[in-house]
């Protein structure tokens, strides 16, 4: 399972989020303290699960909770799925504890339904028998092409050494008799 990790005001940047689609983590976690302010939740209420869809991850928002000198942090934390379906919310200014259980099967459903991921369709043909959690996640079609070229250089290498120390054993072998 892979885990991003945002903190504070990074979660306003979608950049960030589109980073992490690209690395194909599961679960984005958001660290925050947000101090409260009026409407502000609704607004994390519209563009957090808006993160989770873009990226087709699992999102956790926590905030804090309580207060620090001036400041008043509403807590509220929550947990999107990556249909952006909000999951759970936790209570408003008292400490709250939530356990959401979490589908990752989910990210890789939704990420099969992006026409933009149409080479993970292909290695889900290819591994359709094998359980969700071995089927590796999309990663870009160079890195993998990368992959195999460095792969095959390895094998071509082994391969011509096996052939040098043949040859060498050959010619030994020969020369004793």
């Amino acid at each position: 399972m892979k885990i991003g990790f945002l903190i504070c005001e990074d979660a306003w940047y979608a950049d960030l989020t589109q980073f992490y689609a690209q690395e194909g983590i599961h679960i984005l976690l958001i660290l925050n303290a947000s101090p409260y302010e009026i409407e502000k939740f609704e607004k994390k209420l519209e563009f957090i699960p808006a993160r989770s869809t873009d990226g087709q991850f699992f999102t956790a928002y926590v905030n804090l909770v309580g207060a620090q000198d001036s400041l008043v942090f509403d807590g509220r934390s929550f947990v999107v799925s990556p249909k952006g379906r909000i999951l759970t919310i936790a209570k408003d200014f008292e400490e709250d504890l939530k356990i959401v259980p979490l589908d990752l099967s989910e990210v890789l459903r939704e990420r099969l339904k992006e026409p933009r991921n149409k080479f993970l369709k292909e290695i889900s043909k290819r591994y359709h028998q094998m359980p969700i959690k071995e089927v590796f996640l999309p990663l870009e079609e160079n890195k993998i092409q990368r992959k195999i070229s460095e792969v095959k250089e390895e094998e071509k290498i082994k391969e011509e050494k096996f052939s040098e120390n043949y040859e060498v054993y050959r010619c030994k072998y020969l020369k004793r008799f």
